[in-house]
Formats: structure tokens, C-alpha cells, sequence
């Protein structure tokens, strides 16, 4: 018996295989050349060489590949990934941002910053924290979005230049902040005289829901006191905001 050297209906190597004093089919008793990253291809008269990249996995024009075929690597080949879109970045960036104040959050015993951003509307001054540090950290970043749509700046670069997050809110703004949350939202209670009484803006609301749909003016009224009353609320706390932090809009 003889050693033959098989190969596949497509003519490509397969193999040893005995002969039993007979050459099998698709074999054939010339020797074929192994070689690393080639497979020998039985051309009907000789082995030739094939390149072999089964398996490779890169891109081709930018779309994700694995080759499944023998043969040259495929026109527009790539073992790199595709640059980056700046629609891409730009997500990419908000998504560190999040990621980052979730991490600050949950420093700081809050399930996530949404969490301690509803607090705003109660009495806690680490909320108030919170507040100014999200607000900080936005305010930032808008401007460093457009950068990174505009290919001006890498998504790490515009990362460094995030404010810190920490907990630098004087003892004196914490006050003024919890003050301003007092006046305006503090939710329904009792005077010194026991007559009813709650935050400027949740007593208009109150008076938004109890009022009759029907009553146009008065609704219409109510909705421009609101609209007038939340401008107001806004305008004291970008002031509290400038008086602490005049230069970088946060923490």
C-alpha cells in the first residue's frame, strides 16, 4: 500500500489517505507542499499554493467580516476597525458622562443621580449637591459636543476637561440653596397661625388642578402666574449659581 494525498471536490487538500493498491478518488500521489498560511490546491496536473485566511476575522469597507473562503483577503480589507463617526463619538462621550455620574452618585449612596436630583424638591442638601455638580458637569459639556462633531477635539480630550465632581458646596450656599427650595417648593403645611400654606410654585399648581377647566380666564390666568412664578424661581437660582461659582456654572 501507498500513501495518496487527497483533496476535496474543489480540489483543495484534505489530506493522507492509504491507497490499497489503488488510487482513491480526488487523490493523488504527487506530494504537496504544506505551508503556513497557504493550502495546496490540486489544479488537475499539480499542487498549487492557495492563500488561506479561513477564519480571519477584520472589516471590509468599514462592515464587520469573518472570511469563509480560500483566496486573497477580500478587496477592501482591514484588520483595524473603522474611524470612529462623529455621531458615534459625540454617544460615546455622553455615555462616559452618565457613566461618571451614575459612579458619583452611587459614591455617595444614591441608586443613580436621578435619584438624588428628585431630592431637589425636598430639604436635602446633599441633593443640592448633586444638583449643582450635574448642572456643572452639563454645562460643560455642550460646548465640548460641538467640538467633537466638529472633529476639533478627541472624545478623551473633551473628557479631561469636565469639572471635577466633588463635594466643594459652602456650608453658606447649601443654606441660601435650601432657603430658595423652601420658598418655592416646599410642600403643604401650616403657618404659626395653623392656616395653610406651602412654596410659591406648589401653591399655584395646587390652584392649577383644583381649578374649574371650564373657567378659561382663571385657568388661563393660573397657567401665566406658573409660567411668570417658574422664571422667577429659575432667575434666583442662576443667581445663587453665579454668586458660588461665577466662572465654571458648577461645582
Amino acid at each position: 500500500m501507498s500513501i495518496a494525498y487527497q483533496y476535496n471536490s474543489s480540489g483543495y487538500y484534505v489530506g493522507e489517505i492509504e491507497d490499497y493498491g489503488l488510487l482513491p478518488n480526488n487523490a493523488t500521489y504527487m506530494v504537496p507542499v504544506i505551508r503556513y498560511g497557504f493550502i495546496p490546491h490540486w489544479t488537475g496536473a499539480t499542487w498549487e499554493q492557495v492563500e488561506n485566511h479561513v477564519g480571519e476575522s477584520g472589516w471590509v469597507n468599514g462592515i464587520p467580516f469573518t472570511i469563509k473562503d480560500y483566496g486573497p483577503y477580500p478587496d477592501g480589507w482591514s484588520t483595524e476597525p473603522p474611524a470612529p463617526t462623529p455621531a458615534e463619538n459625540v454617544s460615546r462621550f455622553n455615555q462616559e458622562i452618565n457613566s461618571r455620574l451614575l459612579s458619583f452618585a452611587q459614591e455617595h449612596d444614591w441608586d443613580t443621580i436621578e435619584i438624588a436630583l428628585v431630592q431637589t424638591g425636598a430639604f436635602s442638601g446633599d441633593a443640592k449637591i448633586a444638583q449643582s455638580v450635574y448642572d456643572a458637569t452639563w454645562t460643560a459639556a455642550i460646548p465640548l459636543t460641538a467640538q467633537i462633531e466638529a472633529g476639533t477635539i478627541t472624545v478623551e480630550d473633551a473628557l479631561a476637561l469636565l469639572p471635577p465632581m466633588s463635594w466643594t458646596v459652602t456650608p453658606t450656599e447649601l443654606s441660601e440653596r435650601d432657603d430658595h427650595t423652601y420658598k418655592w417648593y416646599r410642600p403643604w403645611g401650616s403657618d404659626a397661625n395653623g392656616n395653610p400654606e406651602a412654596g410659591i410654585l406648589i401653591m399655584i399648581d395646587t390652584a392649577r388642578t383644583n381649578a374649574d377647566p371650564n373657567d378659561t380666564v382663571l385657568v388661563n390666568g393660573l397657567q401665566a402666574q406658573y409660567d411668570a412664578a417658574l422664571e422667577e424661581m429659575q432667575a434666583e437660582l442662576d443667581a445663587i449659581q453665579k454668586k458660588y461659582h461665577p466662572t465654571d456654572g458648577g461645582v
